[in-house]
């Protein structure tokens, strides 16, 4: 679980995982992205600020619904002393997009 820094504790404090199963937490944006021509990337800003425990790494994955949404997220790592989190998407639909999660 990341460290909770002042600046985010609100966001950190708040978060929980989506099931008992989950493996992860869920990374959101606050704000809507709109994708403007095909194949657009996009860095997307997340809730998230703060650092792990050294010797621990983040995983940045897809969720399994995206794909359906016409939107892949770019897998990434997250070394533990990486304080600003924001992700790649890119969005493979040939028409505008916007997108806006949680859905």
């Amino acid at each position: 679980m990341p460290q909770i820094l002042p600046d985010c504790s609100s966001s950190l404090s708040h978060s929980s995982l989506a099931t008992a199963g989950s493996a992860g937490i869920d990374l959101i944006t606050q704000e809507e992205i709109e994708f403007k021509i095909p194949l657009e990337v996009k860095i997307v800003p997340s809730q998230f600020k703060g650092f792990l425990p050294s010797g621990l790494v983040g995983l940045i994955l897809p969720r399994s619904f995206a794909h359906k949404k016409g939107c892949f997220v770019v897998p990434g790592v997250i070394d533990s002393d990486y304080t600003a989190l924001e992700y790649s998407c890119f969005c493979y639909k040939k028409e505008k997009w916007e997108m806006a999660f949680p859905s």
